[in-house]
């Protein structure tokens, strides 16, 4: 018979950390990639992709100006983009979070939606790889299914067991709640206190079932919520 214990399932990106970092890194990446092989100007390719609107439409629109041909194209930039080796670091408030549950035995998980590539390539390099156990980390993709579907959720509580206290800890209420609110998980949201999340928190326009229980403004503030039996130190 399985013990009971708690489990912490975490978003990925916008959740542990700053997409918008994984969005610079690529961009940094691909401009580093082009200014090496080409006379293009490293400062002036991340400012055209990193300007409103589509970020390689107005990359390619600066580099056609500057009459130097190229050979990549869109696929090429959306490929690099997808895949490229990213830069990216936990911060320290999500580190000492991690700490934190950890001395308190409880248990990790991640389920993101995203390609197998891409999202591995952002656990890596966030070295969540080497925290969270591979068998705790679920990509939409390779289980064929994203968070709406269920199919994320429902593998892990068939590895991890059905007696475990549960708590989900994401920032999207379009698809980031629904599944653990139905089944009874806690639930809460990490506030988009800088405003540059890439979806937008708009609470009042999803229903009560799309909504978490709670909302913390500093990831720090899910430690009480999840070990509230102990005391928190």
């Amino acid at each position: 018979m399985m013990s009971r214990h708690r489990i912490a399932v975490f978003d990925l990106d916008d959740t542990l950390y700053h997409e918008h970092d994984y969005v610079v890194s690529a961009f940094s990446y691909i401009a580093r990639d082009l200014s090496h092989r080409y006379a293009l100007d490293y400062d002036a390719m991340v400012g055209a992709m990193m300007s409103a609107g589509n970020p390689f439409d107005n990359l390619l629109r600066y580099i056609s100006h500057t009459a130097i041909p190229i050979t990549e194209d869109v696929a090429w930039l959306v490929d690099t983009y997808r895949n490229h080796p990213p830069t990216l670091k936990l911060s320290a408030d999500t580190k000492r979070t991690i700490e934190m549950l950890q001395a308190h035995n409880v248990e990790l998980a991640i389920i993101t939606d995203g390609r197998v590539t891409s999202q591995n390539n952002k656990i890596k390099a966030l070295g969540l790889n080497r925290i969270v156990k591979p068998e705790n980390i679920i990509i939409s993709e390779a289980v064929g299914g994203d968070k709406l579907s269920g199919k994320p959720f429902e593998l892990l509580v068939a590895q991890a067991g059905s007696d475990n206290e549960y708590t989900y800890i994401g920032d999207n209420p379009a698809k980031d709640f629904v599944w653990p609110n139905r089944h009874n998980w806690t639930t809460i949201a990490l506030a988009d206190t800088s405003g540059i999340n890439i979806h937008r928190q708009e609470w009042d326009k999803f229903p009560a079932i799309n909504r978490p229980q709670h909302i913390v403004d500093n990831l720090l503030d899910i430690v009480p919520l999840i070990v509230k039996p102990d005391i928190v130190n």
